[in-house]
């Protein structure tokens, strides 16, 4: 899964510039996503790994990319992208 978009500067605020607020882009998109590959799968995450990276778009203590690959109880191997910064 991908979510990328550049987040328009009308958007941003407490996505992007609390620390307090979140995790950046990790909690406002990323949550989302994991939930519907869980329904979509049928099945919950065993592993997971990820990166994160601040691009310019947020503050410099919230990541504005996260990467992430997961292997579900499965055994499928999923990625997930999200960005406030394509």
């Amino acid at each position: 899964m991908t979510f990328g978009v550049l987040l328009p500067v009308a958007n941003r605020g407490w996505r992007t510039d609390s620390v307090t607020a979140g995790a950046g882009v990790f909690f406002d998109l990323t949550v989302h996503d994991a939930d519907l590959l869980h329904y979509v799968l049928g099945t919950e995450a065993q592993e997971v790994v990820a990166m994160t990276a601040n691009n310019g778009i947020t503050s410099k203590e919230v990541e504005d990319t996260v990467a992430i690959v997961a292997r579900m109880k499965t055994g499928t191997i999923v990625r997930i992208t999200e960005s406030f910064a394509i």
